[in-house]
């Protein structure tokens, strides 16, 4: 059987700061933090890929703390990394 490589998308509605309903990923790195007035944009390190957040309200995180991030994965697409085609 071959092995077949795909690209996971999710929205960054779908992932959230925390522990809650959903697929968890533990400690992982801040890169940046940055209050904005009603939210905070939030980077952090996904082993070695940014994932860029939007966070409601004013969070004070500091670089290189680890944060866990709840993924909703129901609404995740999977798109072949070659042809950028949807699978």
């Amino acid at each position: 059987m071959a092995v077949m490589r795909a690209t996971l998308a999710v929205r960054p509605e779908d992932i959230t700061l925390g522990h809650g309903a959903g697929q968890v990923t533990e400690g992982l790195p801040v890169e940046m933090c940055e209050p904005m007035g009603s939210e905070t944009s939030v980077v952090l390190d996904l082993h070695g890929q940014l994932l860029r957040l939007r966070v409601p309200g004013m969070r004070k995180l500091a670089a290189g703390e680890g944060v866990p991030v709840t993924w909703a994965l129901e609404g995740a697409h999977l798109f072949d990394p070659g042809s950028g085609r949807h699978l």
